[in-house]
């Protein structure tokens, strides 16, 4: 048997090479050289930009593009009064079984959307995720309401009945959930770890008593008004009870 040993051998990979002068590769092969590192990673997009770098004309317009786009994709999407569903916004009805929950929004995005995230009410690379027929209304109508759906995985609202990762895929199995609107309560951040609630913040804008729906396996849990103070120990099944203007700190939700 036989062993074949290489050594001092760099292989370089680079990118963007005409918007990058080669010889600005020598810091990366000087860093590599002298063993301070076996992946030397470097952009230049974090350095300053050299003097004549780029024609003034080409910033300029670099400048009033990104000014357009950041404006263009902060504007607001007006309500859609929904339509009969067909198309790729046939997507939209997802099914019961959070098994499979997954796959039908990797279907939706898809189908439903173009490379760049734009939607599309018929998918037009033919892909056979969606009925191939073409309708007429707002493909906006994915955005909406998708919205909807992937909210109501995490967080369900009824009244002052609050219920916490209700359909939650096996996929989306750790996250957080930050600045979540509660109508007529306030503000709750949540977050939680292999498939169960750990930690939720209320920030309360208006008292009174809320329901907490949690997964069947949560019995209990601790209730803080400031992170110092011991807490109390709380049934998962009893109301829990909110002033306004204060922040509550829900962890320790136990089996």
């Amino acid at each position: 048997m036989s062993v074949l040993i290489v050594t001092g051998v760099l292989a370089a990979y680079i990118f963007s090479v005409l918007l990058t002068f080669i010889g600005t590769q020598e810091t990366f092969y000087e860093a590599a050289a002298l063993g301070k590192g076996d992946l030397v990673i470097g952009s230049r997009l974090v350095y300053p930009m050299d003097k004549q770098a780029m024609r003034v004309l080409n910033y300029f317009g670099n400048k009033f593009f990104s000014i357009l786009f950041t404006f263009l994709l902060g504007q607001k999407i007006p309500h859609i009064e929904p339509f009969a569903l067909k198309g790729t916004a046939s997507l939209l009805q997802m099914p019961t079984d959070r098994n499979k929950i997954a796959s039908a929004l990797d279907a939706l995005l898809k189908a439903g959307f173009s490379k760049i995230l734009v939607p599309r009410l018929f998918d037009d690379q033919y892909q056979g995720l969606s009925p191939e027929e073409t309708i007429d209304g707002n493909p906006s109508i994915l955005v909406q309401e998708g919205a909807k759906i992937i909210r109501s995985l995490f967080f369900k609202q009824n009244e002052r009945r609050l219920a916490f990762l209700p359909t939650l895929a096996p996929r989306f199995h750790s996250g957080r959930m930050v600045s979540l609107m509660a109508d007529g309560i306030g503000e709750i951040d949540f977050e939680w770890s292999k498939g169960l609630l750990k930690k939720a913040i209320f920030r309360v804008k208006t008292a009174g008593d809320v329901v907490l729906e949690l997964q069947k396996e949560i019995k209990t849990f601790r209730v803080r008004k400031n992170l110092k103070e011991k807490g109390k120990t709380q049934c998962a099944k009893e109301p829990l009870v909110l002033s306004a203007g204060s922040t509550y700190f829900l962890d320790r939700f136990k089996k």
